[in-house]
C-alpha cells in the first residue's frame, strides 16, 4: 500500500529479487521470506550520522538488537542501568550483562577505610566514628571497602570448614517475580558458577565454629553501621556461604535487592580465601555510573565489602581457583513483609547459633564476645 506515493524499490540482500519498502519497516523478500533490513555496517553508519559522532562499537554488536545498539550510540559508548531497564520493558529480557561495556576497570589496591585492629577493633574500642564513616561512604558511593581484624587463621579453619561443606551446597538460584527459583542461571540467563549452603541448615548438620563465629562478627558490623545510616534496617537475613570452585566459574551483573525484592537494602560480604593471587580471577566488580567504570576488589581473607543491594550492580569475574564468600543481606520493615519472611529471615536481636554470641551484649562487649569466638575458632574448642 503506497498511500497515495510509490513505495520505493530495493533490491532483496538475499540477492533473490526486489522487495517493496515503505518508510523505515522492512518487509519480507517475496521469494525467501526473509527481512530486508540494512546491514550492520549501515545500521551503525546511520546512528553515527544521528548522533554525530565516530564511536565505533565492538565486534559482538553484529548481534545486537538494533534498539541495544541504539542506547549504545545515546549512552555515549556504552549501556546505562537506565538503558537496561528500558531495554527490558521493550524486549522482554534482561540486558543487565550490557551494562558498562567498554568502560574501565578500576583496581582497589587498598581499602576505602583503614584502621588498625580492623572493625572488630574500632567495635570494641566504641570509636563510632569508624562506622559513621562507612555510613557515609554508603551514602556517596554506595560501597565500602574495609578489614574485619580478625584472627588470620579462623580464615584458614573457615576454608577447611567450606571444603566440608562442598558436597551439602546446591547451585546457586534466583527468586522470579512469582515466587519461583531459578537455578543455575543469572539475570540475563547466563550460567553462573556457584554453589552456596544456608548457614542455618548447615548448622543442624554439624558444628562449623569458624563459619559461624565469622557471622557473629558480619553481623556485629551491620549492627554498628546501621546506626549510621537514614534507613532502618531490622531484618537480617540468614548467612549464607558460596562457593566458586575455579574452572571460570562466573556470575553476571545483577542487583541482590530492587523491584521485586525491594526491601534489601545492604549487602555484606567477609571473604575467607588466604593466600589469593591477582591470577585467580573471581574479582567482585562494582559499576560506578556516575563515573563510568568499574570498581575490582580481590577477594582476600579478610576483606569485608559492604554495599547497597539495591543501587549497586556487580558481577563476578571467572575464577581459577576455589574461592569462598560468607554474605548476608540487611531488610527494611514494610507493611505485610515481616509476615511474608517470618521464617527466611531472623530479627537482628533474635538468638539464634550465629548470633547469640553477642546479641545479649552492648558495645565494646559484643566485640569481645565475638573476639572470643573467634578464638575458640582459631583452637578448635
Amino acid at each position: 500500500i503506497s498511500y497515495g506515493m510509490a513505495a520505493p524499490q530495493v533490491t532483496c540482500r538475499q540477492g533473490c529479487r526486489s522487495v517493496w519498502r515503505a518508510g523505515s519497516r522492512h518487509f519480507p523478500c517475496l521469494r525467501c521470506s526473509r527481512p530486508d533490513r540494512p546491514t550492520v555496517a549501515t545500521r551503525i553508519v546511520n546512528l553515527q550520522h544521528e548522533f554525530g559522532t565516530s564511536l565505533m562499537p565492538p565486534p559482538e554488536a553484529a548481534a545486537w538488537p538494533d534498539l541495544l545498539l541504539r542506547c549504545w550510540f545515546a549512552d555515549g559508548g556504552t549501556v546505562t542501568i537506565q538503558s537496561s531497564t528500558q531495554l527490558h520493558e521493550e524486549l522482554s529480557r534482561s540486558f543487565l550483562h550490557y551494562v558498562g561495556i567498554g568502560l574501565p576497570v578500576k583496581t582497589l589496591d587498598g581499602l576505602t577505610l583503614t584502621h588498625d585492629g580492623g572493625l572488630l577493633s574500632a567495635s570494641e574500642r566504641g570509636e563510632r566514628h569508624v562506622f559513621d564513616t562507612l555510613g557515609l561512604q554508603l551514602a556517596r558511593r554506595g560501597f565500602a571497602v574495609v578489614d574485619l581484624g580478625a584472627h588470620s587463621h579462623v580464615y584458614k579453619v573457615a576454608c577447611d570448614e567450606g571444603r566440608q561443606l562442598w558436597p551439602l551446597m546446591k547451585a546457586g538460584e534466583l527468586t522470579d517475580k512469582d515466587g519461583s527459583l531459578t537455578s543455575g542461571l543469572d539475570p540475563s540467563d547466563n550460567a553462573r558458577g556457584d554453589r552456596f549452603i544456608d548457614m542455618s541448615h548447615a548448622a543442624t548438620l554439624g558444628e562449623w565454629p569458624a563459619l559461624v563465629a565469622l557471622d557473629a562478627a558480619l553481623a556485629l558490623v551491620g549492627t554498628e553501621i546501621n546506626t549510621s545510616l537514614r534507613q532502618t534496617l531490622v531484618l537480617r537475613s540468614d548467612p549464607y556461604f558460596a562457593c566458586f570452585p575455579g574452572g571460570g566459574a562466573r556470575y553476571g551483573a545483577h542487583f541482590d535487592g530492587g523491584g521485586h525484592n525491594a526491601e534489601c537494602k545492604l549487602t555484606t560480604i567477609v571473604y575467607t580465601n588466604t593466600n589469593w593471587a591477582a591470577t585467580n580471577g573471581g574479582a567482585l566488580h562494582l559499576f560506578d555510573e556516575p563515573n563510568r567504570c568499574w570498581h575490582s576488589v580481590q577477594p582476600l581473607a579478610g576483606r569485608v565489602v559492604i554495599f547497597r543491594a539495591d543501587t549497586v550492580l556487580h558481577r563476578v569475574e571467572p575464577t581459577h581457583a576455589i574461592r569462598y564468600a560468607l554474605t548476608a543481606w540487611w531488610y527494611v520493615a514494610s507493611d505485610g513483609r515481616s509476615r511474608s519472611v517470618d521464617g527466611q529471615m531472623r530479627l537482628v536481636r533474635k538468638r539464634s547459633q550465629c548470633m547469640e554470641v553477642y546479641t545479649r551484649q552492648e558495645g565494646g562487649r559484643a566485640a569481645r564476645a565475638v573476639r572470643k569466638a573467634v578464638s575458640r575458632a582459631v583452637q578448635g574448642q
